[in-house]
């Protein structure tokens, strides 16, 4: 995974970040339940050009479809949630020339 900054193709002097494009990065939003995480992805999102918000629930919300529901439980304590969240991240990042947020 690269982690490189460049700045942007016209050379232009924007503020903050804005003035860099990222290449394959990402940005992990950790915080309790209800602490505003996926907003604060949307508005990062929103500010910079090129991100994508990875929302690792969404896997979460996928395995609880799929399974049984006495089999169901805290999805952040399932293997199979772990590394779908990590395998799905991974794809996100391969070639994707900007920033990955992942609100979790």
């Amino acid at each position: 995974m690269r982690q490189s900054t460049e700045r942007s193709q016209h050379g232009e002097q924007l503020e903050g970040f804005a003035a860099y494009r990222v290449a394959s990065m990402l940005l992990w939003i950790h915080g309790p339940f209800g602490g505003g995480k996926t907003h604060l992805a949307a508005e990062i999102a929103q500010r910079l050009p090129g991100p994508w918000v990875a929302d690792p629930e969404l896997v979460g919300f996928g395995l609880h479809r799929m399974l049984q529901p006495a089999k169901r439980g805290d999805f952040q304590d399932m293997p199979s949630w772990r590394s779908g969240v990590i395998e799905a991240l991974d794809t996100s990042l391969e070639g994707h020339e900007g920033l990955v947020i992942a609100p979790c």
